[in-house]
C-alpha cells in the first residue's frame, strides 16, 4: 500500500500508514513529540513496525498540532448533562488508568462524543475505545473523504476482530462488501488512524 501523505501544507513527508498508526497512538496516549520518535526506534529494533525511516521529532511535532483541533475547553462537572455525567466519569476513569495518568480530563467536544458512540456501538467498545473513537473523530484532518463514519460503521461488524489491521496491502482481503472501490478508498484515507485497539468490538 502507498504511504499516506501527511496533511500539513509545511510538510510533504510521506509516513508509512503503520508508524502513522504508532505515531497517534502514543499522541493519544500524552507522550512528547522525542518519547514518540524515541518509541518508534526502540520498536523498530524490535521488529514491531517495518523497516521504513522514522520522521523527525519535527515531523512528529507537525502531526501533533494537527491532531489538536479542540479547542472547547476542558469538560467540567458544571458541564455536565444528568444523562450521561455517570458514563462520561467512567471512560475519565478509564483514560486516566489506560494512559497511566498523562491524560487526566476531557474536552467538552469529547464528553459530547462519548454517549453518542457509546450508543452507537452498543457496548461492544471498552470505556478506552469510546474514547479514542471520540479523538479520532475530533483529530480527522483529512479533506479527501470524511471516512469516520464509514470506519466506525465496519468496526462495529460482528465476528470480532477487524481484520484491516492484519492486512498489508490494504482492505481487499476483507469480506466481500468491502471490496467496492468506494468503501476501499474510505477505509485506505482512515487505516493511518485507525489504532488495533480500536478495533477489538466486544462479543
Amino acid at each position: 500500500m502507498a504511504a499516506l501523505r501527511t496533511n500539513s501544507r509545511r510538510r510533504v513527508r510521506k509516513v508509512h500508514p503503520d508508524v502513522l498508526r504508532a505515531i497517534h497512538q502514543d499522541l493519544l496516549t500524552g507522550a512528547s513529540a522525542p518519547d514518540v520518535v524515541e518509541a518508534l526506534s526502540q520498536r523498530q529494533l524490535r521488529g514491531e513496525l517495518p523497516d521504513h525511516a522514522i520522521p523527525s521529532a519535527r515531523t512528529v511535532s507537525n502531526i501533533a498540532r494537527e491532531m489538536r483541533t479542540d479547542d472547547s475547553g476542558e469538560w467540567t462537572m458544571n458541564d455536565a448533562e444528568p444523562a450521561t455525567v455517570n458514563l462520561v466519569l467512567r471512560i475519565l476513569q478509564a483514560v486516566v488508568q489506560s494512559t497511566e495518568g498523562r491524560i487526566a480530563s476531557l474536552t467538552k467536544r469529547q464528553a459530547r462524543l462519548l454517549p453518542v458512540i457509546h450508543a452507537a456501538v452498543e457496548g461492544r467498545f471498552t470505556l478506552y475505545q469510546t474514547y479514542l473513537w471520540a479523538r479520532f473523530y475530533i483529530a480527522w484532518v483529512r479533506t479527501e473523504q470524511d471516512a469516520r463514519d464509514v470506519a466506525l460503521a465496519f468496526a462495529t461488524m460482528t465476528g470480532g476482530k477487524w481484520p484491516i489491521t492484519e492486512l498489508s496491502d490494504g482492505p481487499r482481503g476483507l469480506w466481500p462488501a468491502l471490496t467496492l472501490p468506494a468503501v476501499e478508498r474510505v477505509l485506505n484515507a482512515a487505516e493511518g488512524w485507525l489504532l488495533p485497539e480500536m478495533l477489538e468490538v466486544q462479543s
